[in-house]
């Protein structure tokens, strides 16, 4: 039985580092087993790319969507909304702040 493998291109990026002068490592983002040093740059990216193709041929790649179910007690700041609504006081500690505000960085809030 005769398999034939179908290629696809899936945009990523290489880390390109240079931890000694003449050396070049380079790695795949998100995939820090998949690393290799080399004596330029093109060396790395052609070793890298023999490496990720190597790879590639033993797994299989399925996109994976992850449920991620709502904190139990909701999002943590939805309790304080309107905490300050019947404060007589609110309106005029606003202001305060924005005068402060003013005087640090007069040119702030023009458009």
């Amino acid at each position: 039985m005769s398999t034939s493998l179908q290629t696809h291109s899936i945009p990523t990026y290489a880390v390109i580092e240079t931890p000694a002068a003449g050396e070049f490592l380079a790695t795949v983002l998100g995939w820090p087993n998949v690393q290799t040093r080399g004596g330029s740059r093109q060396e790395v990216l052609a070793k890298l790319q023999a490496l990720v193709t190597e790879r590639l041929t033993q797994v299989e790649l399925i996109p994976l969507a992850l449920q991620i179910p709502d904190s139990p007690q909701g999002h943590p700041w939805l309790e304080f909304p309107g905490v300050y609504q019947h404060d007589e006081q609110f309106d005029a500690v606003m202001a305060e702040v924005a005068a402060y505000r003013a005087s640090q960085d007069p040119g702030a809030g023009l458009v």
